[in-house]
């Protein structure tokens, strides 16, 4: 485990979600680990004025490594996701040196936000970045196999002719804090971890799973993608002008979210769970010849009259979708 864990790094907060995975991998809570891949939407730091290094001596020597290349020491950060960032900037603001520190050990990396664009720029000895997909805002590099100074020298090619953002050391705290959140709402959007860099962090890191305890694992995340993604989309439709205050007050608990791009599969799931039904065998038998989310919907609307499954209104943003309200019944339908 503790091989896992320091492989964290700082910008490039996918890590820790892997660091999640790893852990759960081995409790066997795939439940738990898709609920935290989520819970990390939002990170906040506080300033310390020391961080409980696991390996010292290792953090000593980045730090050392890092004030010979010209760095100031900024702070030490405490995240909520219990890591511990030690951050120093270059003398004209536009690069930054990373000592991420968890409960494993350290790694370091470099890092810039590219004028205009404010695609973010790492270099690492992050093991785990050369598991991930590439992602289009961002460009980032995982080389473990380098000291510190070949990790600067590739760092300073790969910014080269590029216009940088100013990171003053003020700003800091907040730019660290929207790089997270940006990269954690983009893993929502994106349905979670890609099942592809699921494989390969297996791979990397040597642990074995069966194929159902993996297929296990994609569908919690599935499914916990799915009730945040519904989470937003009622959000969003609070505001809008669709829904009087009455409504919003008979159904505020009680909506359905319903989209042309649902996982059919991980929707029947959502609809047996949310609308609270025991006979898992008839629903299926009822809706497994419908092919999108809206005929599931519609149908039930119709064989469940108990729910009183009513259409409240539309939303074009996060994405287009029809919201829906239902009832608690006090008698059980039949389905057919």
């Amino acid at each position: 485990m503790d091989t896992f864990l320091k492989s964290i790094g700082i910008i490039t907060i996918v890590a820790v979600v892997f660091a999640a995975l790893y852990i759960y991998i081995l409790w066997r809570n795939f439940k738990q680990l898709a609920k935290a891949q989520f819970d990390a939407l939002e990170v906040k730091l506080e300033i310390h004025d020391h961080a409980n290094w696991t390996t010292f001596d290792k953090a000593k020597f980045y730090e050392q490594e890092i004030l010979s290349l010209g760095f100031k020491p900024v702070n030490i950060y405490s995240t909520t996701l219990g890591i511990d960032l030690w951050v120093f900037i270059n003398e004209d603001f536009t690069q930054a040196a990373t000592i991420t520190n968890t409960v494993g050990e350290q790694s370091m990396e470099f890092s810039a936000v590219e004028e205009g664009t404010l695609k973010a720029i790492d270099v690492t000895n992050n093991p785990s970045v050369s598991a991930l997909s590439p992602k289009p805002y961002k460009i980032s590099i995982g080389r473990p196999d380098l000291k510190p100074k070949e990790l600067h020298a590739l760092f300073l090619k790969t910014i080269n002719g590029k216009s940088l953002e100013k990171m003053p050391p003020e700003d800091m705290p907040a730019l660290i804090e929207s790089q997270f959140t940006k990269e954690m709402t983009q893993l929502v959007d994106s349905g979670g971890l890609p099942e592809e860099d699921i494989d390969n962090l297996i791979e990397l890191y040597g642990e074995s799973l069966t194929d159902e305890q993996r297929d296990e694992f994609i569908q919690e995340t599935k499914m916990e993608n799915l009730e945040r993604r519904w989470e937003k989309c009622i959000d969003v439709f609070s505001e809008s002008q669709d829904i009087t205050p009455k409504t919003w007050n008979q159904y505020e608990d009680r909506m359905i979210v319903v989209s042309d791009n649902d996982d059919l599969s991980i929707f029947k799931k959502q609809i047996l769970e949310t609308l609270g039904l025991d006979d898992e065998e008839s629903f299926y038998t009822l809706v497994s010849e419908l092919k999108t989310s809206k005929e599931i919907i519609l149908t039930l609307q119709e064989k469940l009259a108990h729910h009183k499954i009513k259409e409240l209104g539309n939303i074009t943003e996060p994405l287009q979708a029809r919201i829906y309200g239902y009832e608690y019944p006090e008698a059980t339908s039949p389905y057919l």
